[in-house]
């Protein structure tokens, strides 16, 4: 009985084997079939991907290149080894307030307003150094009452302009980021502006209200018609304040009107057009222009940047500020 059981236990050991043996066979890709021999073992299917995992040449140019990244075209971050230009149009406001009027030599006088100004630029940006090139319209129209320093307050004139400036300047800055889309602009902007316009001059007047008025003529010291060195028929019943302001020009009264003493003459104009050429004493034909430059530049993609310059005192336009919008290349 023991040998027949060792027996029995060897058979089932040996066909055990044969049943084992084509399923590894299967599983390792091998077959025992001939015609499945001559085909090659079974390749596997190469397991999908973990998502996040990087390919292997996307690696290999990551390694390269460690401080680059893939970013999209409208990304507002800026290379500090790569150049930029921009071009843009801006709308720029100056005041000249009246307490900043001394600075120009004029002792009283009302604050003068540039509210239109219209600028076209180009520039030139690289590591946050900016050189920004500008070509600006400007239009300048005021009138009131100005006294010069030195004189009385008798010798208040009352100017009345109609000009227009053509300004030509160059802006250096450096900034300071705060984010890729936020940045602090701060620098200098120099140039010249070409002046054309006329000025006209005439005596002012403060009347009993304390208001200041334009003289039309001078005013006449009498109101007898008779009397042609005193009375005047332009200005036949004036106050004791317009006597008093409206001076009678130097020269012969008894010429025929207009009454007045010329641009290039001592006394008292009336209605007199201001002479051109600063060497002349009249209006330059060119200032120079200076003044620093502070300010908030936003970029909210790659090719668009906003500027809002914060108003500073910027020779000889009093304080200056504007917003600009360019587009970059």
């Amino acid at each position: 009985m023991a040998r027949a059981s060792i027996r029995l236990l060897s058979a089932c050991a040996l066909m055990s084997a044969f049943v084992l043996v084509p399923a590894q066979a299967q599983t390792d890709g091998l077959s025992l079939d001939d015609e499945a021999a001559e085909k090659g073992p079974v390749v596997k299917a190469e397991e999908p991907r973990p998502l996040g995992r990087l390919g292997d040449e996307q690696a290999l140019e990551e390694e390269r290149a460690p401080d680059e990244r893939f970013r999209e075209t409208t990304d507002a971050y800026e290379a500090p080894d790569k150049t930029y230009y921009f071009f843009g149009a801006g709308y720029r406001f100056a005041r000249v307030p009246s307490w900043l009027l001394p600075a120009y030599h004029v002792k009283e006088g009302p604050g003068i307003s540039m509210p239109l100004s219209l600028s076209g630029e180009v520039a030139y940006r690289k590591n946050g150094f900016q050189v920004t090139g500008a070509l600006n319209f400007t239009k300048l129209k005021f009138s009131g009452p100005y006294q010069l320093k030195g004189d009385p307050i008798t010798d208040t004139e009352w100017l009345q302009t109609n000009f227009k400036l053509l300004n030509l300047t160059a802006t250096f800055t450096w900034s300071t980021a705060f984010t890729d889309w936020f940045q602090i602009e701060y620098g200098v902007e120099a140039g010249i502006g070409l002046l054309f316009g006329d000025m006209v001059r005439s005596e002012a007047y403060k009347g009993a209200n304390g208001k200041w008025g334009k003289c039309k003529a001078w005013a006449s010291q009498t109101t007898n018609k008779n009397d042609l060195i005193n009375f005047n028929p332009e200005f036949p019943n004036p106050t004791p304040e317009q006597r008093r302001y409206c001076d009678q020009p130097v020269g012969d009264p008894t010429l025929p009107p207009p009454r007045t003493n010329t641009a290039t003459m001592d006394g008292a104009q009336y209605g007199v057009q201001a002479r051109h050429g600063l060497f002349h004493g009249g209006i330059p034909h060119a200032i120079p222009i200076l003044g620093p430059r502070l300010s908030l530049r936003f970029k909210p993609i790659h090719q668009v940047v906003l500027r809002v310059d914060v108003p500073l005192p910027v020779i000889p336009f009093g304080f200056m500020g504007g917003i600009t919008a360019q587009y970059g290349l």
